[in-house]
Order: C-alpha cells, then sequence, then structure tokens
C-alpha cells in the first residue's frame, strides 16, 4: 500500500474528505504508525544484514566508527546504517574464521591498559556509545554514531576482513532521508518516490499501518471509542505478525516410554521414563 493508498483508505474511513483531513496531516498520523510497527519489536527478521570492513593493522589501538562502516559515509549510504550500538551481535574475523567475542567497556579497557603493547589477531570487541543525535535515516532515539574497538592489537601490515551482522536502521516512508537513492535498502520493501512511497516493511504489516493511522484519524477527530477499537485492531496484525517472523522449530517431542527419545542431540537414553525437565 502506498502513501495515496493510504490517504484515501484513512479519509473513506473516517468519513473525511482532504478539507477536514489534509495530506500533511495524514502524514504526522502516519509517521506515527510506522514508527509503532517498526518499533514493536527490535529485532524484525526482515531488518537483518551484514556489513564488512577491512581494517589493515597499524600496531596502535584500532576503532571504527558506524560511519566508516557504511561505504563512503555519504548520505545515501548510511540510510542502510545499524540501528544503533545494540543492533550489532556479532563480529568475525573472516578470513581467520573466527568469531570475536564481545566484552564491555569496563572489561575492555582493563584488556587494553594491562597490555597495550600485544599485537596480533583480534580476539575481542567492544561498542562505545557516542553522542545521541539524530541518526542517518532522521529518526530521533536511534544512535547515529557508536566506536568499535578490537583488541589485541592489530598487528602491523595485516589485513583483518571483518563481518557485522546485526538489524539494519529502519527508513521512514513518510519523510525518507535527504539524499536517499530508491533500491539502497535490502529487501526490496522500499520506494521513496513521493506518494507512491511505502512501507520500509512486508506487505502484512500495511494494514496494521492503516488501523493505526487511522486510530489517531479518529483521536484527532474526537472520537476516542472508534480510535480505541482501530488501534487494537493494528495490535492484532502485530501479533500474528510477531508469531509469523518469530516462529521456530523446536526439538522438544512427546514423551515416550521403554526407552524412547526425544528429537535433539541425545538420542541415547535409558530405559526409562523420561520428565519434561530432562
Amino acid at each position: 500500500m502506498n502513501r495515496s493508498e493510504y490517504y484515501t483508505n484513512v479519509r473513506l474511513i473516517t468519513q473525511t474528505d482532504a478539507t477536514d483531513l489534509p495530506d500533511a496531516t495524514i502524514n504526522l498520523f502516519l509517521e506515527e504508525a510506522w514508527q509503532h510497527c517498526a518499533y514493536w519489536k527490535p529485532n524484525w527478521p526482515f531488518y537483518r544484514q551484514t556489513w564488512t570492513y577491512t581494517l589493515t593493522g597499524t600496531g596502535t589501538l584500532f576503532s571504527f566508527t558506524m560511519k566508516e562502516l557504511i561505504a563512503g559515509a555519504t548520505t545515501t549510504a548510511t540510510v542502510a546504517a545499524p540501528a544503533g550500538p545494540n543492533a550489532i551481535e556479532a563480529i568475525f574475523d573472516t578470513l581467520r574464521d573466527n568469531k570475536l567475542a564481545f566484552v564491555d567497556n569496563k572489561e575492555f579497557d582493563k584488556l587494553y591498559r594491562a597490555n597495550d603493547t600485544t599485537t596480533g589477531d583480534p580476539r575481542c570487541y567492544t561498542i562505545e556509545q557516542n553522542q545521541f543525535a539524530l541518526s542517518g535515516a532522521n529518526n530521533i532515539g536511534w544512535e547515529a554514531g557508536f566506536t568499535v574497538k578490537v583488541w589485541p592489537i592489530p598487528s602491523n601490515t595485516v589485513a583483518y576482513t571483518l563481518r557485522l551482522e546485526g538489524f539494519r536502521e529502519p527508513i521512514s516512508f513518510v519523510s525518507p532521508p535527504v539524499g536517499y537513492v530508491s533500491g539502497t535498502v535490502p529487501g526490496g520493501y522500499y520506494s521513496a518516490t513521493s506518494a507512491s512511497s511505502i512501507p520500509d516493511m512486508p506487505t502484512p504489516f500495511h494494514e496494521a499501518i492503516l488501523h493505526y493511522a487511522i486510530a489517531q484519524a479518529f483521536a484527532y477527530l474526537d472520537d476516542g471509542q472508534r480510535s480505541t477499537y482501530f488501534a487494537a485492531k493494528a495490535d492484532n496484525v502485530l501479533a500474528l505478525q510477531e508469531n509469523n517472523w518469530f516462529r521456530g522449530p523446536t526439538k522438544d517431542g512427546p514423551l515416550r516410554l521403554n526407552g524412547g527419545t526425544r528429537r535433539g542431540i541425545h538420542n541415547m537414553v535409558p530405559a526409562r521414563l523420561r520428565y519434561d525437565f530432562e
């Protein structure tokens, strides 16, 4: 559903026209509705992304910032930025098939201060949050800058290709970032062409955005009962999508007797009754 269709449907349900609800007013409702859906869960799978960064050891403590992580550090590139320092889940040294261990800032400082001349292949990392600010996608509440530090100190002239895995920053379809180029967002959910722009999320979420925007419109029109009704409908859609996107297989099987086993790595158990906690 694109923005033009949202305008039509909001006015259709609320029985208003462009005089009662101008496009600019509905945009405010759509922006809030989109944020409500995008931030319902901090780790929607469709926002998952992988970044790569190649560093060359200099024999000194090495760090890189989010802007360095994004190719070119341009406005158009920052829209695919990590969604803050907590969005990085893992870092791998791909050339050495090694996963770096995460340590907090205090532990990292202890390691570095005690071994400030130690060089070698990085084994651990920490992430420091920088000054709170607007993000590259102009979303208030997402941290725009953070610094990644690795230890031991990378050896001289040695290249390390790091793969960072985590979640990218969602992008508003109502107020796209300045300089955004259509097609730079992974997933193919988003288009930044004026009224034809669509939300940066799969189609099933469009209904939730519509319901929430209608709820905001009814609140604007002082109809609290209908506002509550449509807000609940939006949350019902989100709860259903949460179940769909986070559903996964389980190893737990039915209870079996006389040597039967559960489906899992422990396929040999004594021939006796198995309890749930086993």
